[in-house]
């Protein structure tokens, strides 16, 4: 397993992305909060965008690149992944956000508690369209951040 480092981040955050000029720029500002309070790094994997989105992507860090893309989100996950320098990695997608209230994520990493554990969840809220021009939805768990040890894989495409 790989040991926790003091140097080096604690959090990588991955992307993969493509052709997402219309939700990228909401996507990482929301995520500068926590990169500002955890010791972070943002990692873009680009599977052949046409449109802004690797200038917008730049914007926010110089860790990105290209992947080729083999209809495979796993293999894709796994090329971010692999170029991960954080004890911790965290997948997010480009059209999702993080609300204001980061407070338990940032305690989660800067008490120490995520030693204790291989991984974790974020409560993520769906919205959905009534169709009335009014939004519902609800909370779902999902596990989105790993601890980063040998042999630690995405699989299925």
């Amino acid at each position: 397993m790989k040991a926790i480092k003091t140097e080096g981040p604690v959090l990588s955050i991955g992307l993969i992305v493509k052709n997402e000029k219309k939700h990228l720029d909401n996507c990482l500002s929301a995520l500068m909060p926590l990169m500002e309070k955890v010791k972070s790094e943002l990692i873009i994997g680009d599977t052949g965008s046409t449109d802004d989105t690797i200038e917008i992507a730049k914007k926010y860090t110089d860790n990105v690149f290209s992947i080729e893309w083999k209809d495979d989100f796993a293999a894709a996950r796994n090329e971010v992944m692999d170029r991960a320098k954080g004890d911790w990695f965290f997948t997010v997608d480009a059209d999702e956000y993080l609300d204001e209230n980061i407070d338990e994520l940032v305690n989660f990493f800067n008490t120490g508690i995520h030693k204790k554990y291989k991984c974790a969840s974020i409560k993520r809220y769906d919205y959905t369209n009534d169709g009335e021009g009014g939004k519902s939805g609800g909370f779902i768990n999902l596990p989105r951040l790993i601890r980063l040890s040998l042999g630690v894989r995405y699989s299925g495409k």
